[in-house]
């Protein structure tokens, strides 16, 4: 993985046991399709090893002050910096079969939209994902300033910085809209 410019803060380790599972996962897909059929012999017969091997070795996920940095692939290198400050929630997903190999799926949503329609980047298997998940959001929070999620109608979150005084001006606008058109609900207090 090329060096960034920025210190890593910290690199996520992922579970050995993510191999298996990404193995077996492949297999299924290959059993359920009839081209995938053909394939399976060679898959179990140290190619689908092989390529599991490599794959979980190229995976890296690294926590910079700014930016979060994933890579991932064999053939196809696919390296992402998503920068913190466009990351909304990291999502802890564990279905059956993840919590089968005792491993679980972090699912990265940033601001925006990606072209495939999902979220920015999949982490499975990492190890100690709530640790990495609280750490990504942490430092987030140090880069944009927020204190964590705002409590909706809540005065205590209108701290007197420049973004809080915007929200209770449009607040106010918007509640003086409400009555000058006589059709929207009471004014927001």
């Amino acid at each position: 993985m090329p060096e960034s410019r920025e210190p890593a803060l910290f690199e996520a380790q992922f579970d050995p046991k993510w191999r298996t599972y990404f193995f077996l996962r492949i297999l299924f897909f290959m059993v359920i399709t009839i081209a995938g059929i053909v394939l399976i012999p060679f898959w179990i017969l140290g190619w689908g090893q092989w390529y599991c091997k490599r794959y979980y070795d190229s995976l890296r996920c690294v926590l910079h002050e700014r930016s979060l940095v994933v890579a991932r692939g064999i053939f196809f290198r696919r390296e992402m910096t998503i920068p913190l400050d466009k990351i909304q929630d990291l999502t802890l997903v564990e279905g059956p079969l993840l919590q089968a190999f005792g491993i679980c799926r972090l699912k990265l949503v940033t601001a925006g939209r990606t072209p495939e329609g999902g979220s920015q980047a999949d982490l499975v298997g990492v190890v100690e994902a709530r640790s990495l998940r609280d750490r990504v959001l942490d430092q987030r929070d140090l880069v944009t300033g927020r204190s964590g999620p705002l409590p909706a109608g809540s005065e205590a979150t209108m701290d007197g910085s420049a973004t809080g005084k915007l929200l209770v001006e449009i607040r106010d606008s918007l509640g003086r809209i409400e009555d000058l058109l006589g059709d929207g609900p009471e004014p927001i207090n």
